[in-house]
């Protein structure tokens, strides 16, 4: 399998230690690994930004970011920083228009050049919120008068990491940052700003809260389509970065970054056509109609549950293949069709889980309400399971 070489930017080192010998001083080898580290987490963060529905990086993310020092040279110090990739038709992850690890390079350089130029925090803008501290951190080995600078391979858009860089971060770190998520719920609401952004309400389905913010106009005809397409049925995911009350609610959106599916869209079609049954939908008996419309209490519960087992579809893609059916008294039942598994959403808002791979009087849990979907998948999955 072919591997390509190709110049990861520009990194340079001056003054202090770097013009007084030859050579890269040891004690500044953590400056080069923490910046390696935060390419891979800027470039992390954009990914699960670009892909929300995704709960796990795909297999081999990290592995294919493979950055090297492949040369040296004096006068200011240059290491030259080469990243190994695969021959690009053998690329799965990435292409040229969504790189995330070249946009990461480059948002870094961004950023670091705004936040200068406005020494404030906002003028991060773009930038994964969660990715901030190990951002202050460049230069953090350096000395006094030492200065790194990173540009393109060109030397064009250079940034300096010195002593004005660290005076700013210096008070940057005062203040309380902001935490990027990607939170699942629905759309309830939006209206026109008539300028560069619109208002929309969300409501948070684990915690039921529901949220105003702003979003770019741009974004106006995608998040319209889950407002106006579907019924409840449809969770959505957005990627958002927010302020967080001291119990890790959220306390207000500052910025949105997309929205997307939260469910593979053979599930949301099964759960929008539950959706829309009506009293009766069973039938009549004895001139009395058999079947309750489903709860939203149920279809919360059920959401959340589906969008719980879309962290085990990578590694087995069989969870994700069942069949949705109502139950009589308003509630839901999952079943798999390779698994002896069966799950019921129960409208008094417990949950009956049921493992037939597992002895008759093991097979059943009841679970309480508001009861997280990682137990019941925990129970179910267990050691006896294929899964």
């Amino acid at each position: 399998m072919g591997k390509s070489s190709t110049a990861f930017g520009r990194y340079s080192m001056s003054g202090g230690r770097f013009e007084e010998a030859e050579g890269l001083p040891i004690s500044v080898l953590e400056e080069l690994k923490n910046y390696k580290d935060l390419v891979v987490d800027v470039a992390d963060h954009l990914y699960k930004r670009e892909h929300p529905q995704c709960k796990k990086l795909p297999n081999g993310f990290l592995k294919e970011i493979d950055l090297r020092i492949t040369g040296i040279k004096h006068g200011c110090v240059v290491v030259e920083l080469s990243r190994i990739q695969e021959e690009k038709e053998q690329l799965l992850l990435w292409d040229e228009d969504h790189d995330c690890v070249e946009d990461a390079r480059k948002l870094i350089n961004e950023t670091i050049s705004n936040i200068k130029r406005d020494g404030d925090l906002y003028a991060a803008e773009d930038f994964p919120s969660e990715s901030l501290p190990r951002l202050y951190r460049l230069g953090s080995y350096l000395n006094k008068n030492e200065k790194l600078t990173l540009a393109n391979t060109d030397k064009s858009n250079s940034v300096d990491i010195d002593n004005e860089w660290r005076d700013i971060v210096a008070r940057l770190n005062e203040k309380s940052p902001l935490v990027e998520r990607v939170i699942d719920g629905k759309l309830i609401g939006m209206s026109s700003n008539k300028g560069e952004t619109f208002t929309y309400d969300f409501l948070i389905y684990n915690s039921q809260k529901k949220i105003s913010a702003k979003a770019g106009a741009e974004y106006w005809d995608k998040f319209y389509d889950f407002l106006d397409n579907r019924d409840r049925a449809r969770m959505c995911s957005l990627s958002v970065v927010c302020k967080m009350n001291d119990d890790n609610s959220i306390e207000s959106i500052e910025q949105t970054h997309g929205i997307k599916e939260a469910l593979p869209e053979e599930i949301l079609n099964q759960m929008e056509e539950l959706a829309h049954l009506e009293e009766g939908w069973y039938g009549i008996c004895d001139g009395h109609p058999q079947g309750l419309p489903i709860e939203e209490k149920v279809f919360r519960s059920a959401q959340l549950f589906l969008d719980g087992i879309l962290s085990y579809a990578h590694s087995e893609p069989k969870i994700i293949d069942l069949a949705i059916f109502p139950q009589i008294d308003g509630g839901l039942q999952i079943e798999w069709k390779d698994l002896e598994f069966e799950v019921d959403f129960e409208t008094d808002g417990t949950t009956s889980a049921f493992n037939f791979d597992k002895p008759d009087e093991d097979c059943e849990k009841v679970f309480p309400v508001d009861c997280r979907p990682k137990e019941i998948l925990n129970w179910l999955i267990g050691s006896e399971s294929d899964v």
